[in-house]
């Protein structure tokens, strides 16, 4: 992680034209998201900060929800083939609620890690976000298209994805397809580790390949 040092009086547009310059990138590309603690001892982004012109003070007392000294943000960059996906942005000059809350939105933010099993390796795969009352299932076309997977096998069936939600580091739960995500109880910020079913091999051998490693 970066670590930066502002005044308390800085805002948030100061932020992000500072980060921008650092990582190369349009600053109308990227925004923050605070980070708080959860229940379950793991750390991830919660909302996003739809003002700019809030002060740094203000999204630490108002959003950051921890008592430590620093202000925990992610860096959220607008990817190439979402900037048709503009509206998925709160618009930027809206402001924060009273309460320092985002305005609701009906879409969530899911981090995808892959577990190749071939190579017994588990990575990031970037994020993606899809509507809280669509179907764990609906998921799979959308990594498939990330991923740059065909949606047909070479014997013509269709790609098959085993997902599993990372409850926390080396704990993770596989995730029924025709539940949604709202009753899945997935939020921003979660996690959904995947794998791709090999070519008519759907062993239980295979279905236990990932729950066997540490999702970390």
């Amino acid at each position: 992680a970066r670590t930066y040092r502002l005044l308390r009086l800085s805002t948030v547009q100061d932020l992000t034209a500072r980060v921008a310059e650092d990582i190369g990138q349009d600053p109308h590309r990227i925004r923050f998201w605070c980070m708080v603690n959860r229940q379950n001892k793991t750390i991830r982004p919660d909302q996003p900060i739809t003002d700019p012109r809030m002060t740094i003070e203000d999204v630490y007392m108002k959003l950051a929800g921890t008592k430590l000294q620093e202000l925990r943000l992610w860096v959220e960059v607008l990817e190439e083939g979402d900037l048709v996906n503009l509206h998925i942005w709160p618009t930027p000059a809206s402001p924060q609620s009273a309460a320092g809350s985002a305005p609701k939105s009906e879409n969530i933010l899911l981090f995808l890690k892959w577990f190749d099993i071939e190579h017994q390796t588990l990575r990031g795969a970037g994020h993606l976000y899809i509507g809280k009352d669509r179907k764990v299932e609906d998921l799979v076309p959308l990594i498939l298209r990330k991923m740059g997977w065909p949606e047909k096998t070479p014997s013509g069936e269709k790609t098959q994805l085993r997902l599993y939600e990372e409850i926390k580091p080396q704990m993770i739960d596989a995730m029924k397809g025709k539940q949604t995500l709202k009753a899945a109880e997935l939020q921003d910020g979660d996690i959904v580790c995947f794998q791709r079913i090999s070519d008519g091999k759907s062993s239980d051998s295979d279905k236990e390949s990932v729950p066997t490693l540490p999702c970390q």
